[in-house]
């Protein structure tokens, strides 16, 4: 091999460990979906902290809501709501008058916030447009009319505004119980009420200067799914 022939392979040879050693292209970056994003974000199920987010533990699985934990239909969940709703009316929850049977106007379940707020009379024009859904107005009602005790929110909406609040909630107790809560606490206030029944449906309506709210209740499974929606 000639000198010249040696020179020009470790020329080639230099070249090449260059480009070996030559930093890597940049990664590119990609869009991550959203939903899978949250997926790969939420805990693992196998932690055992963690066992309340498995459908299994769930009490009643709502279509529209998802599952509501075992530990707010249970029978001392009963027992406490009822003994809160007791204290917060005044030591006494009394019953409210016999509601008048409608079978013209056959209710359906209330699907949203929005829908249970649509319902209140007198509600004045732009307010359902002002509507937003945040579970925070739940936290707001006016506190003679507040979530029943032992509730889980299952939806809120309300706007400032228009002073409104909705929201659809469950509860462990039978739903004549809640109806007796929100009578008991309105007519204290000051309310004037009317109770009927549709179905299985029970609705409190009340009013006064000013103000207004609307009670729905329906029994799911062992619990009582509440739409309640208030204008103050």
């Amino acid at each position: 091999m000639t000198p010249r022939l040696c020179l020009a392979l470790l020329a080639v040879s230099a070249v090449l460990s260059a480009c070996s050693r030559a930093a890597p292209a940049p990664e590119v970056q990609r869009e991550v979906d959203p939903a899978v994003a949250a997926v790969l974000a939420d805990p693992l199920m196998t932690d055992p902290d963690l066992a309340s987010q498995n459908r299994g533990n769930a009490a009643i699985t709502l279509d529209r809501f998802g599952a509501v934990p075992l530990e707010v239909s249970s029978p001392e969940a009963m027992r406490a709501a009822k003994a809160e709703a007791a204290r917060l009316a005044g030591g006494m929850v009394r019953s409210a008058p016999g509601g008048a049977s409608d079978n013209s106007d056959a209710l359906g379940p209330v699907v949203t916030a929005g829908q249970i707020a649509a319902s209140l009379p007198a509600l004045p024009g732009g307010c359902l447009a002002a509507l937003r859904y945040d579970y925070g107005f739940a936290a707001s009602l006016p506190q003679v009319l507040p979530v029943y005790p032992r509730g889980h929110v299952l939806d809120a909406a309300g706007s400032d505004a228009c002073r409104l609040r909705a929201v659809i909630f469950v509860t462990p107790v039978e739903p004549s119980a809640v109806i007796d809560y929100y009578f008991t606490r309105s007519s204290d206030a000051g309310f004037g009420t009317t109770h009927r029944r549709y179905g299985k449906i029970e609705a409190l309506a009340g009013r006064k200067a000013g103000a207004a709210f609307l009670v729905r209740v329906r029994p799911v499974g062992s619990l009582s799914e509440v739409a309640l929606a208030v204008r103050n």
